[in-house]
């Protein structure tokens, strides 16, 4: 989902042998990705950090992690979801799967709960239903 360069490579001082910093990552599809913003604890040392993040399995392993408290995470969503001319960063409150019937086919869809109540969907819903909704992660 994300591409680096061997060019883009910069030299960071804090960096461990087995890390790598980067000035740069290109985006290799015009899909959603999630910008996590999270507090790590180890021993008495509280860190804030954020995490880029491609599908909600990385989202979920950052919850259940002992040492990590999620404090806020956004969708980063192409026009083509959240129904503008750009890309559009917004804090969500939950991500959800769900079936929705279109003639006499079935398609799961990802809906994207944000924080202020909209949703976006990842297919056109204008005049199908969705059921069978299963909650995928929930800040």
């Amino acid at each position: 989902m994300f591409q680096t360069f061997d060019h883009a490579k910069i030299i960071w001082p804090l960096s461990n042998s087995d890390e790598s910093a980067w000035a740069y990552v290109e985006l290799m599809v015009n899909a959603p990705w999630f910008f996590a913003d999270i507090q790590i604890t180890e021993k008495d040392t509280r860190v804030r950090s954020s995490y880029i993040l491609s599908n909600l399995t990385q989202l979920n392993e950052l919850r259940t992690n002992p040492n990590v408290a999620v404090l806020a995470v956004y969708v980063v969503s192409p026009p083509h979801l959240n129904w503008s001319e750009f890309w559009k960063m917004d804090q969500i409150a939950q991500v959800s799967i769900g079936i929705m019937h279109e003639d006499n086919f079935e398609f799961e869809i990802d809906i994207y709960e944000l924080i202020n109540g909209e949703k976006y969907y990842s297919r056109d819903i204008s005049k199908n239903e969705i059921g069978n909704i299963k909650v995928i992660f929930s800040v």
